[in-house]
Protein backbone atom coordinates (compact mmCIF):
# COMPACT_ATOMS: atom_id res chain seq x y z
CA UNK A 1 0.00 0.00 0.00
CA UNK A 2 2.73 2.06 0.65
CA UNK A 3 4.35 1.99 -2.71
CA UNK A 4 0.65 2.40 -4.09
CA UNK A 5 0.59 6.11 -2.34
CA UNK A 6 4.16 7.04 -3.23
CA UNK A 7 3.22 6.28 -7.26
CA UNK A 8 0.00 8.40 -6.50
CA UNK A 9 1.13 10.83 -4.94
CA UNK A 10 3.21 12.42 -8.02
CA UNK A 11 0.53 11.92 -10.44
CA UNK A 12 0.13 15.66 -10.22
CA UNK A 13 4.11 16.16 -11.48
CA UNK A 14 3.43 13.29 -13.69
CA UNK A 15 0.31 15.35 -15.16
CA UNK A 16 2.41 18.43 -15.40
CA UNK A 17 5.27 16.40 -17.64
CA UNK A 18 2.52 15.11 -20.01
CA UNK A 19 0.70 18.49 -20.43
CA UNK A 20 4.00 19.51 -21.47
CA UNK A 21 4.86 16.66 -23.74
CA UNK A 22 1.53 17.75 -24.98
CA UNK A 23 2.74 21.53 -25.23
CA UNK A 24 5.65 20.37 -27.57
CA UNK A 25 3.59 18.12 -29.58
CA UNK A 26 1.45 20.70 -30.56
CA UNK A 27 4.21 23.12 -31.46
CA UNK A 28 5.91 20.64 -33.45
CA UNK A 29 2.60 19.75 -35.33
CA UNK A 30 2.48 16.13 -33.81
CA UNK A 31 -1.33 16.11 -33.24
CA UNK A 32 -1.81 12.37 -32.26
CA UNK A 33 1.24 12.39 -30.08
CA UNK A 34 -0.66 15.24 -28.30
CA UNK A 35 -3.34 14.03 -27.78
CA UNK A 36 -2.14 10.64 -26.30
CA UNK A 37 -0.57 13.19 -23.99
CA UNK A 38 -3.44 14.95 -23.23
CA UNK A 39 -5.54 11.50 -22.31
CA UNK A 40 -2.32 10.94 -20.04
CA UNK A 41 -2.55 13.99 -18.15
CA UNK A 42 -6.57 13.72 -17.39
CA UNK A 43 -5.38 9.46 -16.15
CA UNK A 44 -2.87 11.20 -13.75
CA UNK A 45 -5.38 13.95 -12.70
CA UNK A 46 -7.57 11.33 -12.04
CA UNK A 47 -5.30 9.27 -10.25
CA UNK A 48 -4.10 12.25 -8.27
CA UNK A 49 -7.63 12.79 -7.39
CA UNK A 50 -8.52 9.34 -6.02
CA UNK A 51 -5.47 9.51 -3.90
CA UNK A 52 -6.11 13.15 -2.69
CA UNK A 53 -9.94 11.83 -1.73
CA UNK A 54 -8.55 8.57 -0.04
CA UNK A 55 -5.73 10.34 2.41
CA UNK A 56 -8.19 13.11 3.15
CA UNK A 57 -11.70 11.95 2.63
CA UNK A 58 -13.31 14.41 4.59
CA UNK A 59 -11.58 17.52 3.15
CA UNK A 60 -10.36 16.24 -0.85
CA UNK A 61 -11.99 17.07 -3.74
CA UNK A 62 -15.68 17.24 -4.33
CA UNK A 63 -17.11 15.58 -7.58
CA UNK A 64 -17.29 18.98 -9.03
CA UNK A 65 -13.95 20.29 -8.32
CA UNK A 66 -12.66 16.90 -9.81
CA UNK A 67 -14.58 17.39 -13.10
CA UNK A 68 -13.05 20.58 -13.67
CA UNK A 69 -9.56 19.14 -13.29
CA UNK A 70 -10.03 16.27 -15.10
CA UNK A 71 -11.59 18.64 -17.91
CA UNK A 72 -8.79 21.34 -18.31
CA UNK A 73 -6.62 18.80 -21.08
CA UNK A 74 -9.90 19.54 -23.35
CA UNK A 75 -8.35 23.35 -23.63
CA UNK A 76 -5.35 21.85 -25.52
CA UNK A 77 -7.77 19.50 -26.97
CA UNK A 78 -9.80 22.14 -28.60
CA UNK A 79 -6.48 23.94 -29.64
CA UNK A 80 -5.50 21.07 -31.33
CA UNK A 81 -8.94 20.60 -33.21
CA UNK A 82 -8.85 23.99 -34.05
CA UNK A 83 -5.59 23.63 -35.78
CA UNK A 84 -7.31 20.98 -37.90
CA UNK A 85 -9.95 22.39 -38.91
CA UNK A 86 -12.13 20.82 -36.64
CA UNK A 87 -14.24 23.63 -35.10
CA UNK A 88 -17.09 22.39 -34.01
CA UNK A 89 -15.64 19.36 -32.28
CA UNK A 90 -13.30 22.09 -30.79
CA UNK A 91 -16.14 24.35 -29.55
CA UNK A 92 -17.26 21.19 -28.03
CA UNK A 93 -13.99 20.79 -25.80
CA UNK A 94 -13.64 24.55 -25.02
CA UNK A 95 -17.36 24.11 -24.12
CA UNK A 96 -16.99 20.98 -21.95
CA UNK A 97 -14.52 23.14 -19.74
CA UNK A 98 -16.48 25.99 -19.48
CA UNK A 99 -19.69 24.40 -18.43
CA UNK A 100 -17.13 22.62 -15.50
CA UNK A 101 -16.01 26.18 -14.69
CA UNK A 102 -19.44 27.46 -14.47
CA UNK A 103 -21.06 24.87 -12.23
CA UNK A 104 -18.56 25.48 -10.11
CA UNK A 105 -18.76 29.33 -10.21
CA UNK A 106 -15.17 29.98 -11.19
CA UNK A 107 -15.72 30.87 -15.03
CA UNK A 108 -12.33 32.81 -15.66
CA UNK A 109 -11.93 35.39 -18.44
CA UNK A 110 -9.56 33.77 -20.39
CA UNK A 111 -11.96 31.08 -21.29
CA UNK A 112 -14.57 33.61 -21.82
CA UNK A 113 -12.69 35.45 -23.65
CA UNK A 114 -12.26 32.31 -25.88
CA UNK A 115 -15.89 31.38 -26.50
CA UNK A 116 -16.58 33.80 -29.32
CA UNK A 117 -13.65 33.05 -31.30
CA UNK A 118 -14.45 29.24 -31.21
CA UNK A 119 -17.77 29.41 -31.71
CA UNK A 120 -17.60 32.09 -34.65
CA UNK A 121 -15.24 29.39 -36.76
CA UNK A 122 -17.85 26.78 -35.85
CA UNK A 123 -21.41 28.74 -36.24
CA UNK A 124 -20.60 31.84 -38.19
CA UNK A 125 -24.40 32.46 -39.15
CA UNK A 126 -25.25 31.87 -35.54
CA UNK A 127 -25.63 34.51 -32.68
CA UNK A 128 -23.35 34.01 -30.43
CA UNK A 129 -25.14 35.40 -27.26
CA UNK A 130 -28.14 33.24 -27.97
CA UNK A 131 -25.94 29.87 -28.12
CA UNK A 132 -24.51 31.51 -24.85
CA UNK A 133 -27.42 31.99 -23.18
CA UNK A 134 -28.75 28.27 -24.27
CA UNK A 135 -25.37 27.36 -23.22
CA UNK A 136 -25.39 28.65 -19.39
CA UNK A 137 -28.83 27.49 -19.09
CA UNK A 138 -27.72 23.68 -19.40
CA UNK A 139 -26.59 21.88 -16.95
CA UNK A 140 -24.45 19.26 -18.11
CA UNK A 141 -21.08 18.14 -16.78
CA UNK A 142 -20.54 15.08 -19.51
CA UNK A 143 -18.92 16.03 -22.32
CA UNK A 144 -20.31 13.50 -24.61
CA UNK A 145 -23.56 15.43 -23.70
CA UNK A 146 -21.68 18.92 -23.92
CA UNK A 147 -20.88 17.87 -27.81
CA UNK A 148 -24.53 16.41 -28.10
CA UNK A 149 -25.75 19.76 -27.17
CA UNK A 150 -23.35 21.68 -29.51
CA UNK A 151 -24.46 19.47 -32.28
CA UNK A 152 -27.95 19.91 -31.83
CA UNK A 153 -27.70 23.52 -31.64
CA UNK A 154 -25.65 23.50 -34.91
CA UNK A 155 -28.46 21.28 -36.54
CA UNK A 156 -31.03 23.69 -35.66
CA UNK A 157 -29.05 26.87 -36.52
CA UNK A 158 -27.21 26.67 -39.59
CA UNK A 159 -28.48 27.57 -42.79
Amino acid sequence: MGLMKDKRMNALGKAADEKHKAKQAIKDKKFDKAWKHLNNQKVFYIEHIEFINEVHPHTGFTPLQAQVLISLPHVDMANILRQEDSHLDALSHLSYHYQCLLHSGEVKQTIQNKMKPYFTRAMKNCDFVDFMGKLNSQNILEYTNVQAFIYDYFAKNSD
